[in-house]
């Protein structure tokens, strides 16, 4: 959506239905602990907090999905966006 200045309803809307599962370099989940977004021209800027208990923790991926039901939820393999993915050294 990067040639675009503003969002349309719909792309709204599936931004809305966007998550981000973050996993810690052992392979474990971290928790959402809360998060809020806003929208500017043609993005969702988003901040989520996330807990973690692991002190030596030396990298995270990052996982898009897309939200079937609710936040809560347990990502299921075929929610995941494939090619998304993101490794962030710490």
């Amino acid at each position: 959506m990067n040639d675009k200045s503003t969002l349309t309803t719909k792309e709204e809307e599936q931004l809305r239905h966007i998550g981000f599962a973050v996993y810690d370099d052992q392979g474990r989940q971290l928790t959402a602990l809360s998060g809020e977004g806003i929208y500017e021209g043609n993005q969702l800027k988003s901040e989520r907090i996330y807990a973690t208990t692991a002190k030596d923790v030396k990298y995270l991926i990052v996982k898009p999905f897309e939200i079937k039901d609710d936040f809560t939820e347990e990502v299921k393999d075929t929610q995941f966006i494939k090619g998304m993915e993101m490794k962030i050294q710490l």
